[in-house]
């Protein structure tokens, strides 16, 4: 798990990183990371040492897209098992960044507030 939900003062930073820009959710009340209904999740072996992935997590470019396009086997079969588990345990997979998923009733959920 690399991500999940955010308070409305990270997603509000992240909007300021380099290569956000139409990567981030502007509107805070659109954020599906914000509502507590995406996640953004990787592979790693038994130790816990994260796999090799088509990009790094947080790459903002065409490359962290999908489907994926490059020539390495091993690469493309952990992206398909990744995609398959999280389809099958009811998540949507988003074209624009290989690890992040979103609940497939995102719809149904109401925001998730913060407990002071």
């Amino acid at each position: 798990m690399l991500d999940g939900w955010r308070p409305p003062e990270v997603q509000a930073a992240l909007l300021t990183a380099p290569g956000a820009a139409g990567f981030v959710e502007a509107l805070p009340d659109r954020a599906l990371h914000g509502r507590g209904v995406a996640v953004d999740v990787t592979l790693a072996d038994r130790s816990g040492r994260v796999l090799p992935m088509p990009t790094p997590f947080d790459h903002f470019g065409p490359e962290a897209g999908l489907p994926y396009r490059g020539t390495d086997p091993g690469i493309r079969w952990r992206l398909g098992l990744l995609q398959k588990a999280m389809g099958r345990a009811g998540f949507l997979a988003c074209r624009t960044e290989w690890w992040h998923f979103v609940d497939g009733r995102w719809d149904k959920h109401g925001a998730v507030a913060p407990r002071e």
